[in-house]
């Protein structure tokens, strides 16, 4: 039987408890790492979603894997709920649904540096600073390796694109040289 479901709802409502205990940043860093690992991998999802495994089996399988995280009851209790009312296909939207609601009201902006390299995370920290102290936000940064990047980097954050690399400074140089017909002027 069809059941249509507002999957909004689901977000919205952790998003109000979390509020309410006042462990919404908590609760986030924990749906950050279950949005992660659901992302590219159907395991988990394909577990509770089994009909095969009972409810209480999933229950402990929850229990198990969020034992090591605080706040972890409230999470268990909410993938219980979306699993009674069979909306687990959904995590992942529901997940990003909420995710988009803490983000904004923590002020929290994701960006990525692209570099030729694996960044340290000291690096990592110095670029997450600058950027929060240029943009009076939070940031989530990751590094991503671009072998296109000769040397330097390339950061997206949002609609802001900031580049150093020596690729643009290279693709400058040509347009000038096209521009001008030569490097005298």
């Amino acid at each position: 039987m069809y059941q249509k479901v507002n999957l909004d709802a689901y977000a919205l409502a952790i998003f109000e408890i979390a509020q309410e205990q006042n462990v919404v940043d908590q609760t986030r860093q924990l749906l950050i790492a279950l949005y992660h690992s659901v992302k590219n991998d159907n395991e988990l999802i394909n577990s509770l979603r089994d009909p095969e495994i009972t409810k209480q089996e999933k229950y402990n399988y929850l229990k198990q894997i969020f034992a090591d995280f605080p706040q972890n009851e409230l999470v268990i209790n909410f993938l219980m709920v979306i699993i009674e009312h069979g909306a687990i296909s959904n995590l992942r939207w529901i997940l990003s649904t909420y995710l988009k609601m803490t983000n904004e009201m923590l002020n929290v902006r994701y960006a990525k540096i692209f570099t030729a390299f694996p960044l340290s995370k000291e690096v990592l920290n110095k670029f997450k600073v600058r950027l929060e102290n240029d943009y009076h936000c939070k940031v989530d940064i990751v590094n991503i390796i671009d072998p296109n990047i000769i040397s330097g980097f390339k950061i997206k954050m949002d609609s802001v694109v900031i580049e150093h690399s020596l690729g643009k400074q290279l693709q400058q140089l040509s347009k000038t040289i096209k521009s001008e017909g030569d490097l005298n002027g």
